[in-house]
């Protein structure tokens, strides 16, 4: 994290401020001194009004820095949540009317809200959230909704939905440059490369010129341009440099060989060519060897004028935008192999997910030599528990993938039984065909996939199951699709239709956590959030998992049981610290045994 985090730890600041308030609030009201806690109350309203202030840029901060951590920006947002209900929960009781205030509040958080389910690659969950908080929000949000609502069609490639909710944020809002750059995005993929000039040239009016908007909309003339054949309009523009930095380097070295392109397309003199070449060069030496000017260019051997490769130049220099823009982001193979190996717990799990990637490091090793590849199916049973980490190892696997280039985009999209089964003839297919179309190039996980085979009146999970297998034969090169679910009930399942067993052979069973694993679990989610339990506690939470494993009833859910019960001794904590007049910062940092023995699950 090369920011320093200012807004977020201001508001969170300020909003500690106003917890303080509200602890007065309440032992002056329960005390029966009514008038002195609501005179407490009303000073506590300007530092409500100070945070609302900065709400947005501190949660748009929050969303900058931690990109790579959905968990902590989640933590961030629960935390922020509960300050303002705790606020809004004494609105009534003194008569005063917050519900306008109040509802902005829901607005922003819904907002962020949707923002990180679309983070988190959960596409459909984000439109519901999103789509929720469009139909209650106060107008002046409208337009922000809108515009997240169209990022998220964009994330599942669906343009013309996604342009239809763009155009709608812009006519709420004619000055949203995010709306503008997602517009030209959307028609630049459609190939409307005129009216994404003309959305360039809006947006570069509205921006200041030194934003990340500013030069996604200059880098995306330049590319409508080449594509469109307007050479000069690229030739006589100054050249656009970008701020030099490790991000905008490769973006830099492209838009120079694009000049490069565009003067020999003109005939311009040699020594013009040249030093757009080697300036091309000097913020990439190695420019015609990456991946990215494979995908551009057939040829690679400059000086010769070389021609794109339409549809992949625009793939990949959009991708570039998106980079500009902090939208991509990634970790090395090495690191996620760590994370995985580093999980608490699934060593039989890290054991087989680490035989199936020393298969595919072996077949891309003789891809190299020319050896001839066996045909394999990647595709896999995770069976287990609830809360066993099916989904976490998952994502992994995703994004695992995709680094060894098995799968083009190594994101993961989840679902379950009724986001693949439909109520009519016909309505199934088409919700299978849409999933999967969202979910190529990376992994499609089926959670709970033995629902699909149930036999309750006009079902169509037999529908369904028969068009994901061809699906799955038609884009076997970049589709990897998991399916999990109870061990037994999967077992039952692979054996409903012969093309299941057939396309799923390799087998992963997650085993149920055992006491002290999930203690290492509560031990670190305690220490990620900057706290710790007291010897006492700590011989109680020990004993309480102890039990929950050695019973293991109905709802025994293992790791999830760990957040339940780390989030209910949080919350009986801060009742209990609300009570005291100034709590020191050990107190606000130890989960100490009254917090716990009210605790169930």
């Amino acid at each position: 994290m090369g920011e320093e985090q200012v807004l977020s730890d201001e508001l969170l600041e300020e909003l500690e401020n106003l917890n303080n308030k509200l602890a007065g609030v309440k032992s002056s009201y329960e005390s029966g001194k009514e008038e002195k806690a609501e005179s407490k109350y009303e000073s506590s309203i300007g530092i409500y009004d100070e945070s609302v202030e900065h709400l947005g840029p501190a949660i748009d901060e929050i969303f900058e820095l931690y990109d790579d951590d959905p968990d902590y920006i989640e933590e961030f947002l629960d935390e922020v949540e509960s300050y303002y209900e705790a606020f809004f929960s004494w609105d009534d009781t003194f008569d005063y009317d917050f519900s306008d205030q109040e509802a902005g509040v829901t607005a922003i958080l819904d907002l962020s809200r949707g923002r990180l389910l679309a983070l988190s690659e959960k596409y459909r969950l984000a439109l519901k959230r999103l789509t929720d908080g469009l139909n209650s929000s106060p107008e002046e949000y409208q337009a922000a909704f809108r515009e997240e609502i169209g990022n998220v069609h964009y994330k599942l490639e669906d343009y013309s939905r996604a342009l239809e909710f763009y155009e709608e944020a812009i006519e709420r809002d004619w000055e949203r440059p995010g709306a503008w750059q997602g517009k030209i995005l959307v028609l630049m993929e459609m190939e409307r490369a005129e009216e994404a000039i003309e959305a360039a040239h809006t947006l570069l009016e509205l921006c200041d010129d030194e934003s990340a908007e500013y030069f996604a909309a200059k880098t995306s003339l330049v590319l409508c341009n080449f594509n469109l054949g307007r050479y000069h309009d690229i030739v006589d523009n100054a050249p656009l440099i970008l701020p030099e930095d490790e991000e905008t380097d490769d973006l830099n070295a492209l838009l120079w060989y694009y000049r490069y392109l565009a003067l020999k397309e003109i005939d311009a003199p040699e020594d013009e060519c040249r030093e757009a070449y080697k300036e091309a060069l000097r913020y990439n030496p190695d420019i015609e060897s990456t991946d990215e000017f494979r995908e551009l260019f057939e040829d690679k051997s400059p000086p010769e004028p070389v021609k794109p490769k339409k549809d992949n130049s625009k793939n990949s220099l959009n991708d570039m935008l998106k980079d500009l823009n902090g939208e991509k982001g990634g970790r090395s193979l090495e690191d996620l192999l760590e994370e995985l190996n580093e999980l608490t717990g699934l060593s039989s799990v890290k054991k087989d997910v680490n035989s199936q990637i020393n298969i595919v490091k072996i077949r891309n090793l003789r891809e190299k030599k020319g050896l001839k590849q066996p045909e394999l199916s990647l595709h896999m049973v995770f069976s287990g528990n609830p809360g066993t980490g099916k989904t976490t190892v998952a994502r992994l696997v995703s994004e695992i993938y995709h680094k060894l280039g098995v799968l083009s985009k190594g994101h993961l999209v989840e679902v379950d039984r009724a986001d693949l089964v439909a109520g009519y003839v016909g309505q199934t297919a088409l919700k299978v065909q849409e999933v999967v179309q969202s979910a190529l190039g990376g992994v499609l996980f089926i959670d709970e996939a033995y629902t699909l085979t149930s036999k309750e009146g006009n079902d169509f999970g037999d529908e369904a199951i028969a068009t994901l297998l061809k699906a799955m034969e038609d884009n076997r090169n970049d589709l990897l699709v998991i399916v999990a679910g109870y061990p037994d009930l999967m077992n039952e399942f692979l054996q409903s239709n012969p093309g299941l067993r057939s396309r799923f052979n390799k087998f992963i069973n997650f085993e149920d956590y055992s006491p002290e694993e999930l203690m290492e679990m509560l031990d670190m989610r305690c220490r990620k959030n900057g706290m710790a339990l007291s010897d006492e506690s700590r011989v109680y939470a020990r004993a309480f998992f102890e039990k929950r494993c050695k019973t293991k009833g109905a709802d025994f859910a293992n790791g999830r049981d760990v957040r339940n019960f780390f989030e209910r001794a949080y919350l009986n904590m801060s009742d209990r610290l609300a009570m005291e007049e100034n709590p020191s910062e050990e107190d606000l940092s130890t989960i100490i045994l009254d917090d716990l023995k009210e605790v169930t699950l």
